[in-house]
């Protein structure tokens, strides 16, 4: 039992510390917070592309999809929050089974809407009409959100750190005086997620019969602050 005792303790002040030095006591604590948010936009990336001997005929085919594609998407009930379409990009190349040399045009577009799994459908029904579009949908929080989850955040890593240094400061026989520095980090994704791996991600081709997720993962957020304090005896 007092083994798991001083587990706990240890575990809970992990970057905690206290150093005498000429200008005083001073406690230094890390201070963590974590949530887990439910995404509130859906990210739709569309890939249109196509390869041919003839360069007129991938020029065609190319430009074609994406202007019927965009006049689909901007007449459905689903309005987009932003539509953006990248570069058109050309490229000749060799084929390497049959050695042939061709035209290979790609382009991709890029929605963002409120996640409503209805509308979420809706843009999906649109796209597998297309045999030259794939398909990626992600799930994210919007800036507003997003802000507003950072300071939700920080509050409750600023009140972990406070907890620690008033719990440490008794067990020291010391009196918390004042903060004398604040180093504050940035507000990321829990579990060791990168950026590009914030949400739930699948590239799924349009015409496979691989289904889309369409029910999103929440959204772990975490962020820490280092707190030192300036502290006397009792």
């Amino acid at each position: 039992m007092k083994s798991i005792i001083y587990l706990s303790l240890l575990i809970f002040f992990v970057g905690c510390t206290t150093n005498t030095d000429k200008e005083g006591t001073s406690i230094n604590v890390t201070g963590t917070s974590n949530l887990s948010i439910d995404p509130d936009i859906v990210e739709v990336q569309l890939s249109v592309s196509y390869s041919s001997v003839n360069r007129d005929s991938v020029l065609s085919k190319v430009n074609g999809t994406i202007k019927a594609l965009l006049n689909d998407i901007k007449s459905c009930k689903t309005k987009p929050v932003s539509i953006f379409t990248g570069n058109y990009n050309v490229s000749y190349y060799k084929e390497y089974q049959t050695k042939t040399y061709k035209y290979h045009g790609d382009q991709i577009i890029e929605l963002k809407t409120k996640l409503v799994i209805a509308d979420v459908e809706e843009i999906i029904g649109i796209v597998r009409k297309y045999t030259l579009v794939d398909i990626a949908v992600d799930y994210a929080l919007s800036n507003k959100l997003r802000d507003s989850v950072a300071n939700k955040l920080r509050v409750l890593a600023l009140k972990d750190a406070e907890e620690k240094s008033s719990f440490l400061a008794r067990s020291s026989s010391l009196r918390i005086q004042k903060i004398i520095n604040i180093s504050y980090g940035s507000t990321g994704y829990g579990g060791g997620a990168g950026a590009a791996s914030k949400y739930e991600m699948l590239n799924e081709n349009a015409n496979s019969s691989t289904p889309i997720n369409m029910i999103p993962k929440p959204i772990n957020l975490s962020d820490e602050v280092l707190v030192s304090y300036q502290a006397t005896k009792e």
